[in-house]
């Protein structure tokens, strides 16, 4: 990942920049979508050979259903 922080905002999930994978045996027929919502990084810094840390925070609210998936924690990418 590149810089230092990141937002992407209802625009950026309507056009597909926010990828949500929906796996439920019982639930074939309606697959709810995104409709909005905002994700958003900071690189937290790393101390001594610790692997490149994020602390993502998302909010993204779902069509066709009344949920909104919140989700705050820390995520290592795979490649350095």
């Amino acid at each position: 990942m590149t810089g230092d922080k990141f937002l992407l905002n209802d625009a950026d999930v309507l056009a597909g920049k926010v990828k949500y994978i929906f796996a439920c045996a019982l639930r074939f027929a309606s697959v709810p979508k995104p409709v909005g919502g905002m994700v958003k990084g900071i690189k937290i810094a790393s101390r001594g050979n610790e692997p490149e840390k994020w602390l993502l925070e998302s909010k993204i609210v779902m069509g066709g259903i009344s949920d909104t998936l919140r989700i705050k924690q820390y995520y290592y990418p795979a490649v350095q």
